[in-house]
């Protein structure tokens, strides 16, 4: 389990919550376990930051460079470590000049696999 302040700039080692407890939300401090935020009453968000960037040929560097913050950052957005701002996350859509609903989602995004599976069976 890590802490993860909401600007993403400080990542420290916690101790395990007990079994039945997933995180807390406290303040704006977001706790994160297994590579998904929980806010309470919030659900997780998904992206598909690396898919983008990749498929443009962007670097973690060259996409923080463009939005403005830490590389580190993107890294953690990348994971699910860290849900962004909904200024930073129209700016990461409009890095890529794609909507955001594009880019983040409350529910998983098919992996591209099976879209191209299921694109083949059309």
């Amino acid at each position: 389990m890590r802490r993860v302040e909401t600007d993403g700039s400080h990542v420290s080692p916690l101790p395990g919550p007990p079994a039945h407890v997933k995180a807390l939300a406290v303040k704006r401090v977001l706790l994160c376990i297994d590579n998904e935020s929980y806010f309470t009453g919030i659900p997780a968000l998904h992206n598909r930051i690396a898919l983008f960037r990749a498929e443009r040929g962007l670097s973690r560097r060259d996409l923080a460079d463009a939005v403005d913050v830490n590389p580190q950052t993107i890294g953690y957005l990348e994971r699910g470590d860290y849900a962004p701002s909904l200024e930073l996350g129209m700016k990461i859509a409009a890095a890529f000049d794609v909507p955001v609903e594009l880019v983040f989602s409350f529910t998983p995004f098919p992996s591209v696999a099976d879209a191209l599976r299921r694109a083949g069976d059309v």
